[in-house]
């Protein structure tokens, strides 16, 4: 099995799984609702297409920068959805929040495309 089919399958067997954990904690009252399930499972949906865009392969995958910006979209949205429904956050610390998000984002594609790339 390729390195490339290996992540596929791991990336959805470890959504199925986080889908359970968040329906645990639901179960036990850590989450307060059924909508905080469902955002913060995408919000781990998110953080995993930025992780697994960033991940080298042999073959360049055609997809990886898809990956790393709708992984970026889907995790700031999704921050800034969790935190306007528990109203705790300010809208400019949102907004600062975002920026950040963007930016390590920005940085950890650059690093990966830079790697090996530098001459002296």
């Amino acid at each position: 099995m390729k390195k490339e089919d290996l992540m596929f399958y791991l990336a959805y067997i470890i959504l199925f799984i986080l889908a359970g954990v968040w329906l645990l904690l639901w179960a036990v009252d850590v989450l307060t609702g059924i909508a905080d399930v469902i955002m913060v499972w995408i919000l781990s949906a998110g953080v995993m297409m930025l992780v697994f865009g960033n991940i080298k392969t042999r073959r360049k995958p055609k997809g990886d920068s898809t990956l790393v910006l709708g992984g970026l979209i889907t995790t700031i949205v999704m921050l800034l959805l969790l935190a306007l429904a528990h109203n705790m956050l300010e809208v400019w610390v949102m907004v600062g929040l975002a920026v950040i998000m963007v930016g390590i984002t920005g940085l950890a594609y650059f690093l990966m495309r830079i790697r090996g790339t530098i001459e002296d």
